[in-house]
């Protein structure tokens, strides 16, 4: 413990460069273990009491499980919380047998039965909300409520890169390359190497600080842990717009979060009038402090309020 509280104090006084690594950011509490559904192996992370109501976390692409970890510390104390890596990230397996909306979205429904949850609240960004959205349309019965974090509804984004990367003639070969090297680097490595290309394409406010220790740290994990084959299969724009009529057809408590569109929100103002007027139970709502990321940075606490207060009115 007395180590452990040395390494904290001195990363509040170095900064970014000296924040500890990923197991011991982790706490008392959490488990994490495999799971065969669906035809792979799924890994998944758990924290809170199993006997309160689960809540299961879905990231985005290239993201990875371990990227809720401050929203899952939030949420501990009164849910169960799941967190799986999806196909192809974190230490799931995958993708050799194929990467779609719709095979990411039986992932998560025979993971669901494989876990014996009783209706699960679904927590999806980005890409993670388009199947949160694919597995709430399939299996209505078995989701309690649905929250999604700015599922990508809008024309396709300009890459969020440095205006010094689009000099590159090959900005994004070189982009992938950082990012594979990121696997044979030690954690010390790994964050100044990030911290030096910060924000490393992140769609955020061009003003956002280096995030705090949980949020970094998990951020630049996953990117290390990402299997990168995934561009063999992955190589369009996910979008919501194709999967709307499931959208609009949802009938569970849902509510749905975008960012500011002029810092880089998904969402388009079209989309959330759309979905908002179809929905029985639903509301939209924009946080207007931050882009596509809404539930890390400067924004990561009014998004646990916002998810807080949904999940209590909907609880069992």
């Amino acid at each position: 413990m007395a180590r452990r509280n040395k390494r904290q104090a001195r990363s509040l006084v170095n900064g970014p460069h000296a924040y500890r690594p990923l197991e011991e950011l982790l706490g008392i509490g959490w488990v994490q273990g495999s799971v065969m559904a669906n035809g792979i192996r799924q890994h998944i992370y758990r924290t809170g009491s199993r006997r309160q109501p689960p809540v299961v976390l879905l990231h985005g692409f290239m993201e990875g499980a371990i990227t809720w970890l401050r929203v899952a510390k939030a949420l501990a104390a009164d849910y169960h919380v799941i967190m799986p890596d999806a196909r192809a990230h974190g230490r799931s397996a995958g993708p050799e047998k194929g990467f779609t909306p719709e095979i990411l979205a039986d992932d998560v429904g025979a993971l669901l039965e494989a876990l014996e949850l009783e209706r699960p609240f679904l927590v999806g960004r980005s890409n993670g909300a388009v199947t949160a959205v694919l597995v709430t349309a399939a299996h209505p019965d078995r989701v309690r409520g649905l929250v999604l974090e700015e599922p990508p509804a809008s024309a396709m984004p300009r890459p969020a890169i440095r205006p010094e990367q689009l000099q590159e003639k090959n900005w994004f070969q070189t982009w992938l390359q950082w990012m594979q090297n990121l696997h044979g680097m030690s954690h010390e490595e790994r964050l100044a190497s990030a911290l030096a290309r910060w924000p490393n394409g992140l769609p955020i406010p061009p003003d956002e600080p280096v995030w705090s220790e949980d949020d970094f740290v998990t951020h630049v994990e996953a990117l290390a842990q990402f299997n990168a084959d995934i561009f063999r299969q992955k190589l369009d724009y996910w979008s919501l717009l194709p999967y709307l009529e499931q959208a609009k057809g949802l009938i569970c408590p849902v509510l749905l979060l975008a960012g500011n569109l002029e810092l880089g929100s998904l969402v388009s103002d079209e989309t959330t009038a759309e979905l908002a007027a179809s929905w029985p139970r639903g509301r939209v709502l924009r946080v207007m402090e931050s882009g596509h990321i809404i539930s890390r940075g400067r924004t990561c606490e009014q998004f646990v309020r916002r998810l807080q207060s949904f999940l209590a009115q909907h609880r069992p």
